[in-house]
């Protein structure tokens, strides 16, 4: 061992001059002796440490020797040590590790351990990986590379427990460590970003103004929609950069979020001001209209528009800011639908203008305008799914359903994969009757979507309507593993059980939890009874039929039910007059003519 460490010491005092001599390699070459520079240096200093001990070591029993069966020898683990640097050097991680499980059969020096753990990361090798460099910590528990090291592999595993106590413990130790706070506050903020915000701010406290941190402060705050917090970031963050302009139209959009749009608009000015800038006088202007101060909106806007360059963009951001000012002043809707219509007239195949025209013109209720518009915007940007959507809404707002899947027949044949239309195809069929032709879209737009409940509960009614309850059932029971509250659902299942007769106890079960969460309506009053009706509880079914009828706009189906019931409680006339109020409401209904006839059930 003195002759080791003789050589140890000769290497680290020579130490400084191979460093510059490093700098007369190529650049291209100077990292990698670099690094087997630095790592060697590793390697000799805990030779070093090793050979400081005088005493020899105590001696092992033989248990201990045969669960540890390590030879100590310090030349051949900085051998293998050195080998597993150069490997790294190279990227070739696997080859590494196998080097450093060799350097760890003759020493378990800590440093061993922690570069172990760092290929084993690269490898993937999440449990080793651990493991090693959890080693490394307890073998060296005041290193702070190690800690982090531990720390950041807890991370990638997204053991966030884990990696928090290991940052708490790195600024407990040094509570000076800025880095070590920085990285505590962001690992917390994956669990609680309020948590992470008293930490961001004691970082501020402790060490200082940071654009860093305050940019944490500021992102976590409008996260929270805590504006005012997020404005007074925004400030500090100007303070470090004055200059920067970007900062101030954030800051001054912050304002506007806290409601502040006075603020807002004198930071707006005075950036168009300083710098002339042109997104910023827009949205003073637009802060303005809204204010209802149109004058002097008009004399930021009017210099814009009478330049000899101004572009169509800019000219389409006006009319956006005239589109936001018309929301809070329906008089201005003739100024703003002629700004547009200009604009379609100077660039007729530029879909924006037909856009808000077409909005214009359902805020005005023109119905024909707004689909012509629409058909426009489709003619010339195909590719907008909102323009094909709003108009597939206003023909099933107008109950043209086939007009509402003609539509979106059209779209579909390009855009197969896209959730939304094949979800309002598949209703645009329900509602028109088409029950067959509805279920590929919905059940594609469920590939899409496998837990969106719109489409299981409409899905799951549609194969009930069809007679398919394997299938519905199927899609019920889904949907109530992903929500079993879901009041809707289980009124629907409920009386779907009921009408077949099937699982009874629980059908009345789920009809009580949907009662329970709106107990006035009517569809669900008519389920509990039919329920009850089936369990032969005929006096019950006629408590809550009856109720659902007290609340009004009672449908066909509800009033055939009443019929039943009364027909059950031996009351022939009353029943009929109910089974004809329900041919009254629905002259197809078979079902109650069929009864009249008979007299009965």
């Amino acid at each position: 061992m003195d002759e080791q460490s003789h050589l140890a010491r000769i290497f680290l005092s020579s130490f400084p001059s191979l460093l510059k001599v490093v700098y007369l390699f190529p650049m291209t070459q100077q990292n990698t002796f670099m690094t087997i520079l630095f790592r060697c240096f590793i390697a000799f200093s805990f030779i070093i440490v090793g050979c400081k001990t005088t005493q020899p070591p105590a001696q092992k029993t033989t248990d201990e020797q045969q669960e540890k069966p390590r030879i100590k020898n310090k030349d051949l683990a900085v051998q293998h040590f050195i080998a597993g640097s150069v490997y790294d050097t190279k990227e070739d991680y696997a080859r590494a590790a196998l080097e450093y499980q060799e350097a760890l059969q003759y020493d378990d020096d800590a440093s061993i351990f922690y570069a172990l753990s760092r290929d084993y990361a690269q490898l993937n090798k999440k449990q080793l990986a651990v493991q090693n460099a959890y080693e490394a910590v307890v073998r060296d528990t005041s290193n702070r590379d190690y800690r982090e090291n531990l720390a950041q592999i807890y991370l990638a595993q997204f053991s966030l427990d884990s990696a928090i106590m290991q940052y708490h413990e790195i600024v407990k130790r040094d509570s000076d460590y800025v880095q070590g706070w920085y990285s505590l506050a962001n690992a917390v903020q994956f669990q609680s970003s309020d948590s992470a915000l008293v930490l961001y701010r004691k970082i501020i406290e402790r060490f200082g103004s940071q654009w860093e941190i305050w940019e944490r402060i500021a992102m976590l705050s409008i996260e929270k929609k805590k504006y005012d917090d997020a404005a007074f970031a925004y400030k500090e963050m100007l303070a470090l950069d004055p200059s920067n302009n970007d900062l101030k139209i954030t800051l001054a959009s912050a304002y506007e979020f806290a409601g502040k749009e006075s603020l807002a608009c004198e930071l707006y000015k005075k950036i168009a001001a300083e710098t002339d800038n042109e997104n910023a006088r827009i949205a003073a202007a637009r802060i303005l209209l809204l204010l209802h101060q149109y004058s002097e909106a008009d004399s930021l806007i009017q210099p814009l528009l009478q330049q000899d360059s101004v572009s169509f963009e800019t000219k389409l951001k006006i009319g956006e800011a005239y589109i936001d000012a018309l929301h809070k002043d329906s008089t201005l809707i003739d100024f703003v639908q002629n700004y547009f219509l200009n604009l379609k007239n100077e660039q007729p195949e530029d879909w924006r203008s037909y856009w808000y025209l077409a909005a214009i013109a359902l805020s005005q209720d023109s119905v024909s305008s707004a689909i012509e518009n629409y058909e426009k915007v489709n003619e010339l940007a195909d590719w907008n799914i909102d323009a094909w959507i709003n108009l597939a809404s206003i023909y099933s707002e107008q109950k043209k359903f086939s007009l509402m899947a003609e539509t979106l027949e059209r779209v579909q044949k390009k855009n197969s994969n896209d959730f939304r239309i094949n979800f309002f195809l598949g209703i645009a069929y329900y509602r028109d009757g088409k029950l067959e032709k509805a279920i590929d879209p919905l059940e594609r737009a469920l590939q899409l979507r496998p837990t969106e409940m719109n489409v299981l509960s409409t899905l799951a009614l549609i194969y009930d309507a069809l007679k398919r309850w394997d299938d519905s059932d199927r899609l019920y029971e889904t949907a109530l593993k992903i929500d079993a509250n879901n009041h809707l659902l289980l009124n629907n299942y409920g009386y779907s059980l009921s009408v077949r007769g099937e699982q009874l106890p629980r059908a009345l079960e789920m009809s009580k939890k949907a009662l329970e969460q709106q107990p006035k309506n009517p569809s669900y009053l008519d389920t509990m009874g039919w329920v009850y009706f089936r369990l032969g509880n005929f006096d019950e079914a006629k408590k809550y039929i009856q109720d659902a009828i007290n609340v009004g706009d009672a449908s066909a189906e509800v009033n055939e039910h009443m019929g039943d019931v009364y027909f059950k409680l031996n009351d022939t006339a009353k029943a009929v007059e109910y089974w004809k109020k329900a041919v009254d409401l629905d002259s197809t209904r078979e079902s109650a003519k069929d009864k009249i006839r008979k007299g009965g059930l």
